[in-house]
């Protein structure tokens, strides 16, 4: 059973969970502790935390499934935000996975999935597609906002920022603190027909930078391919960000599906020939960086495998077949990829070999990931 045919199971409650039998081909499985939203084989949605390299899981279930998950700096709290077209995200505590907050969206807005807090943590802010909520309403593509939460006044929203872009789906903050890195994904949606892309023939994909206070666009990249949805990101300790793609028509070829970009540049394709982006099958889930060897992992659950270069000069170092990989993330010298049929693999991030998988009897992970090194008391 994938991740997609969960479906939705109200409920509200705590529980400790054990992982499975597992399979571990190495004995240094790294240490840290995972968050990820998750399901369930009874169909309950849930956010996750597991200790990676042990038996130990804390599950809360949430009542609507949830997409990806944002730690706040100080490491007390993070935020799970509901799967589009959802209105609700969840802040957990990080020690007891309790519950403490409810974020609503407003009127006209709903989570796209992704969110992303400022260095003090004081202010969360989360991608949000803006829509006409009227009986019949009108399906022209509206561009979509960053909503504003502040942490200190129970999360409250306090104002929005435009994302000069329809679709916006994954936000980074930049090194410098003041910028909001935004993947426009380009696709127009609506919740009157949730799952449907209403727009593929004037499909605008594109990054943007914004800046934090005012709103202000810094720069905006597009690629060739308008279907070419620009969906998730990852940023380097050089500045560099690296940028996903899925494709939302019929490619007439197998193209790169991973960028990079830095300020003031083009977006210039990572390495591959047309046989290995083939095996991707037209659909990046996740990227991530490792800082200390400056390689790249991207996965693809369509594809059923994790892919890695050189950040430098974008070089192809390989594969390795996961089934339904989606997530992923860094721990200490190696990358952690979850997976919709439950297992946490290790991949190390210097000779990228197997570094063991272990197995959750009824977890499936959902589509992203972060590692921690430990809860803090």
């Amino acid at each position: 059973m994938r991740r997609r045919d969960f479906l939705a199971l109200t409920g509200a409650g705590l529980a400790l969970l054990g992982m499975g039998a597992c399979a571990q081909e190495e004995a240094s499985f790294p240490e840290g502790w995972l968050w990820s939203a998750a399901n369930t084989l009874d169909g309950s949605h849930q956010l996750q935390s597991a200790r990676l390299g042990s038996n130990i899981a804390v599950s809360t279930t949430l009542p609507v499934r949830a997409h990806a998950a944002a730690m706040r700096p100080g490491g007390k709290h993070v935020i799970a935000v509901s799967r589009r077209p959802g209105t609700q995200c969840f802040v957990a505590d990080v020690a007891s996975g309790e519950i403490l907050h409810t974020l609503e969206s407003p009127t006209g807005r709903h989570y796209l999935g992704h969110g992303v807090f400022d260095v003090q943590g004081r202010f969360f802010f989360a991608t949000e597609n803006s829509y006409d909520e009227s009986p019949l309403p009108d399906l022209t593509p509206r561009d979509s906002v960053i909503g504003i939460y502040d942490a200190n006044q129970d999360y409250e929203r306090i104002g929005e920022l435009p994302t000069y872009g329809v679709g916006a789906h994954e936000v980074v903050l930049a090194a410098d603190g003041k910028t909001l890195i935004i993947a426009n994904g380009g696709i127009y949606t609506h919740p009157s027909r949730p799952r449907e892309k209403l727009n593929l023939d004037s499909m605008q994909p594109s990054l943007a930078y914004v800046d934090i206070d005012d709103g202000s666009l810094l720069d905006k990249q597009s690629l060739g391919d308008s279907q070419l949805s620009i969906r998730h990101l990852a940023y380097s300790a050089s500045g560099t960000v690296v940028v996903g793609c899925q494709h939302a028509g019929t490619p007439t070829s197998a193209a790169p599906l991973l960028y990079t970009h830095n300020v003031g540049d083009t977006l210039r394709p990572l390495q591959g020939s047309e046989a290995t982006w083939e095996q991707f099958d037209s659909y990046i889930a996740s990227v991530a960086i490792h800082h200390q060897t400056g390689r790249v992992a991207a996965t693809s659950p369509n594809g059923g495998l994790v892919g890695f270069w050189e950040l430098t000069d974008g070089a192809f170092l390989g594969s390795q077949k996961i089934t339904d990989c989606a997530g992923i993330a860094v721990a200490d010298d190696c990358f952690v990829v979850t997976t919709g049929l439950g297992e946490i693999a290790a991949v190390d991030a210097y000779d990228l070999s197997s570094r063991g998988t272990r197995t959750s009897d009824n977890t499936r992970w959902d589509n992203h990931c972060l590692v921690v090194p430990a809860p803090v008391a």
